[in-house]
């Protein structure tokens, strides 16, 4: 749901003088203005999953980007519906023979490609959607991954959206940050994680009505509730 306040899902990472954002929900050509990150600041967009709360502002960069002329390529990576991704920005009228820059659209598997320090971590957030997809013949793939970043020994990982965390079990020993969907997952696996992790843990997308009730059962919890002016340096 939109919040009064806030915006959907967009997670800026700098590395090596290397600008990206993963995902871009509504709100995004917003908040890249208001951080000075818009124009010919950004390299790529990294999109998790095809929800409308992580892809739903990508729209509107792209045609902010052209209306400002920017000239340096902007890399998309998008886990699945190029082709058709490629055909909807006609529909809108942004033909990427008339933008002011190369558009380039890349499958998400082929990220280690342009970005070596970046590794997928598919998960089974769509999987639900497997009957309906099967019925209505639409050819969705449910793809959805999280994202870990490792640079000079240094590890962050942006969980996304998951519906539990066995996916990132194999990572939990070596992380330094951990960026974590708070709604989806059951809030006993959550509670359990700085057991399990040395990681910094911040809570974001939201808390599940039995999470929010047992971090308000303990005011000491190790637990960062996400802030959308929070800038962390690792």
């Amino acid at each position: 749901m939109p919040t009064p306040g806030k915006s959907n899902a967009l997670i800026w990472i700098n590395f090596q003088d290397k600008n990206l954002i993963l995902d871009c929900g509504e709100g995004a050509s917003l908040k890249l203005l208001q951080h000075n990150m818009d124009d010919d600041y950004l390299d790529a967009v990294i999109i998790t999953h095809n929800h409308a709360d992580h892809l739903s502002g990508l729209i509107m960069v792209i045609q902010m980007l052209h209306i400002q002329k920017r000239k340096k390529q902007l890399l998309v990576f998008l886990p699945e519906g190029e082709i058709f991704f490629l055909e909807m920005l006609s529909f809108f009228y942004l033909f990427p023979a008339k933008l002011s820059y190369p558009l380039i659209i890349r499958n998400i598997c082929d990220i280690k490609n342009y970005y070596p320090e970046i590794s997928l971590l598919e998960n089974n957030h769509l999987a639900g959607y497997c009957d309906l997809i099967r019925e209505a013949a639409t050819g969705n793939k449910m793809k959805a991954y999280s994202i870990l970043l490792n640079v000079q020994g240094v590890s962050a990982l942006y969980s996304s959206d998951l519906n539990e965390l066995i996916s990132l079990e194999p990572y939990l020993d070596d992380l330094d940050l951990l960026i974590l969907d708070g709604l989806h997952p059951s809030a006993a696996e959550i509670i359990s994680l700085p057991q399990r992790t040395r990681a910094a843990i911040i809570l974001n997308h939201g808390l599940s009505t039995e999470l929010k009730k047992r971090l308000m059962e303990r005011e000491d919890h190790p637990f960062i509730l996400a802030d959308e002016t929070q800038e962390i340096e690792l």
